[in-house]
């Protein structure tokens, strides 16, 4: 299994401070950091960094090479048409078959791993989720979101906007997605790329896992995390740069 961590972003709402996004500090330790660290530390790393950014700022790959032994890094020269586009690129480094964990570096998060494992041998695709907080209730245009049964099977998915009926009891999507295999990434990616499914002229992984829900042969659930720590704008890092799990 491998842990991507997707971190090519511009970061452009993070222009005013003087180190890129990744490289922000949350108690002495970077964001990739946090965000690499919240996977299963016995998987394989790839994290998919900005050229610009690694040329730099050399504590960047210092960072990386300190804290994920079993690690490659793919350099974006340019900028990606979003989540699926950049995950996409590590293609020719990985085996079909194997499952893929993906995650941007704007949160940590904890949860339960043996669900994740039990998913995983099932081939069960996986949106790691959490309870909407009254700021994401307010802002639901940032964030995706997810209608699921009592069983966590995904019934509903929608991005930058609120499912239609009952939407009481969705569940936002926090970024960070399981694959029970790269060959079922290809599959949502290629389905996603030919329907056109574009939000602000990106492809978010949020809508590629309702493609795959949109196949019988496919499963995808959610799993709750226990805890998560988001700081995906200025204001939220500013708000939790002093705080942990």
């Amino acid at each position: 299994m491998y842990n991507v961590i997707l971190a090519a972003g511009d970061g452009k709402r993070f222009s005013d401070y003087d180190l890129p996004k990744p490289l922000l500090k949350i108690r002495n330790k970077s964001l990739i950091v946090r965000a690499g660290k919240s996977l299963p530390k016995n998987n394989d790393y790839i994290f998919l960094c900005k050229k610009e950014h690694y040329d730099n700022h050399k504590e960047l790959k210092v960072d990386i090479k300190k804290n994920f032994k079993h690690s490659k890094v793919i350099l974006v020269k340019k900028t990606t048409r979003g989540q699926a586009s950049t995950l996409f690129k590590i293609k020719n480094i990985v085996k079909k078959k194997n499952p893929i964990l993906v995650t941007s570096t704007d949160l940590c998060f904890s949860f339960n791993k043996l669900t994740l494992k039990k998913y995983i041998k099932n081939d069960i695709n996986i949106i790691f989720v959490c309870r909407p907080t009254i700021e994401m209730k307010k802002n639901y245009t940032q964030f995706g979101w997810v209608r699921s049964d009592k069983d966590d099977n995904v019934i509903k998915i929608s991005c930058k906007k609120k499912n239609v009926g009952n939407n009481k009891k969705d569940k936002v999507i926090l970024g960070a997605f399981g694959f029970s295999s790269f060959k079922t990434f290809l599959g949502g990616y290629n389905k996603m790329i030919k329907n056109k499914r574009l939000i602000n002229n990106e492809y978010y992984i949020d809508l590629l896992m309702d493609e795959l829900n949109k196949n019988k042969n496919k499963k995808v659930k959610i799993i709750e995390v226990k805890k998560f720590i988001n700081w995906g704008t200025p204001i939220e890092y500013e708000k939790n740069k002093n705080k942990t799990l």
